[in-house]
């Protein structure tokens, strides 16, 4: 059985996408289902079928991101250049028989569906928003995104008037291969661009490309050296990974300048990564599994966390619950024996003792259940306060096989809406979510079976 018949949805034959794409987003539709209960906001866009591949391009205003996608589409210059800033939005380059240039709303509503969600960031942003179609050859099989050069202080995006770095993630999760480019000049030093390897750009290295520009520039190889022992040392220290990831070294090529090294190496990654960037389809492929797989082990890892907080609640409510009950056994047993030659009696003293009695009882359970509630609210709330150490008790084993670090990087992610959804309706979370959990292990398991079946052969778009 497949994952769509698993889930519970019907494919039709002329469905756009590959197998893998239709896969995954049968997927997040369980997934909205699923995540709404357990209270998780499943914030990735939804994954659109036949999509054209993406890449988008990062870096200081002067690390020559728009010179290489000129260089990249050839013939009539595409994006303005120079050594200033000659841009201060995100421009989209898409394929097109008619080319146009759109700015703002009109700009949005040209694009795919799945860069709607730009329009969340407020009208500041999507003023500055750009897409020129151009028929160019690349265009049909990859969208390039050209981005505001970064600031050379890490804080200074406090001072643009758009959320600029979740802006960055939202382009940067859409698309498929992620290039970050520096320059001789700051290779590595560029505040904005060290700090986005930690922040916008955290858990994307299997789609992050770095790309160290204008190597043709260097007098020596003394030069280059030092350049990239600079850009490496940078890197250690904002990518909490323990080997470095693959540095390409390169340039464009101009025609007015003599280099003074030779240069075939870098003609060579340089090619490298224009094939990456006409084959994107397979990159895309790859990258909808690993975003799936990593949304729906997030997804688990929050189900199970919710589901063990809500385990613990439960055994402290129950002792709450007993708690009360035996205060008002006790509150009712003692006048019962002061009282019993009253009920003996019986007529008017034993109507007293018995309304004694029943107050007596009602007035300790009254107060057993404030105290409890109390107490039941601060075990709540001290639960909540140390999730990590909850976290590391329920995940002991997993956490001994996984030592990578990956599980944590995942729990970090987690741990924030986890916290928020307790709050709000931990009373409501079920307490056993091994049947939703198992759920999704199977559909992430038939997503890699997809994954491994060949796609048929499909014309070019």
């Amino acid at each position: 059985m497949g994952i769509l018949e698993y889930l519970g949805f019907g494919r039709k034959k002329d469905e756009p996408g590959t197998r893998v794409e239709r896969e995954a987003s049968s997927i997040y539709e369980r997934l909205g289902r699923v995540a709404e209960r357990y209270g998780y906001p499943v914030r990735r866009t939804s994954i659109s079928p036949g999509a054209t591949p993406c890449a988008i391009f990062l870096g200081n205003h002067s690390s020559g991101k728009s010179t290489m996608i000129n260089h990249l589409l050839g013939g009539d210059r595409v994006q303005d250049t120079g050594v200033a800033p000659t841009d201060d939005g995100f421009t989209v380059v898409m394929f097109g028989e008619s080319e146009m240039d759109l700015v703002g709303e009109s700009a949005l509503a040209r694009l795919p569906e799945e860069f709607a969600g730009l329009s969340g960031f407020g009208p500041t942003l999507v003023h500055r928003i750009r897409v020129k179609v151009r028929n160019r050859e690349l265009l049909r099989r990859t969208m390039l995104v050209d981005s505001p050069g970064m600031i050379d202080e890490a804080g200074a995006s406090a001072e643009r008037d758009y959320d600029f770095f979740g802006a960055v993630r939202f382009l940067a999760n859409l698309s498929d291969l992620v290039l970050l480019m520096f320059d001789p000049d700051k290779p590595g030093t560029t505040g904005e661009s060290v700090a986005a390897l930690g922040g916008p750009l955290a858990g994307m290295s299997y789609k992050l490309r770095i790309l160290m520009n204008k190597c043709d520039l260097f007098e020596s190889m003394y030069d280059y050296a030092r350049a990239y022992g600079a850009l490496c040392w940078n890197l250690a220290h904002a990518l909490p990974v323990k080997d470095l990831p693959k540095v390409y070294a390169c340039y464009v090529p101009v025609s007015d300048r003599t280099p003074k090294l030779d240069l075939s190496d870098f003609d060579r990654l340089r090619s490298e990564l224009e094939g990456q960037l006409a084959d994107a389809d397979s990159s895309h492929r790859d990258n909808v599994v690993a975003a799936t797989h990593r949304d729906v082990s997030r997804l688990a890892m929050h189900v199970r966390m919710a589901s063990r907080f809500r385990r613990e609640m439960n055994r402290t409510v129950s002792r709450a619950a007993l708690a009360s009950v035996a205060v008002a056994a006790l509150a009712v047993a003692f006048p019962l024996v002061y009282f019993s030659a009253c009920f003996s009696k019986g007529g008017f003293y034993a109507i007293l003792a018995g309304g004694v009695t029943v107050l007596a009882g009602v007035l300790a359970l009254w107060i057993a259940a404030l105290v409890s509630s109390r107490f039941v609210r601060m075990r709540a709330k001290g639960l909540m306060d140390s999730l990590d150490g909850l976290f590391d008790d329920e995940y002991r084993e997993d956490l001994s096989g996984r030592p990578d670090g990956s599980m944590r990087q995942d729990w970090d992610e987690v741990r924030g809406p986890l916290r928020e959804s307790l709050k709000l309706r931990w009373w409501k979370m079920p307490s056993s979510g091994r049947r939703a959990v198992g759920r999704m292990e199977e559909a992430l398991a038939g997503l890699a079976a997809a994954a491994k079946t060949p796609e048929p052969a499909k014309e070019t778009r």
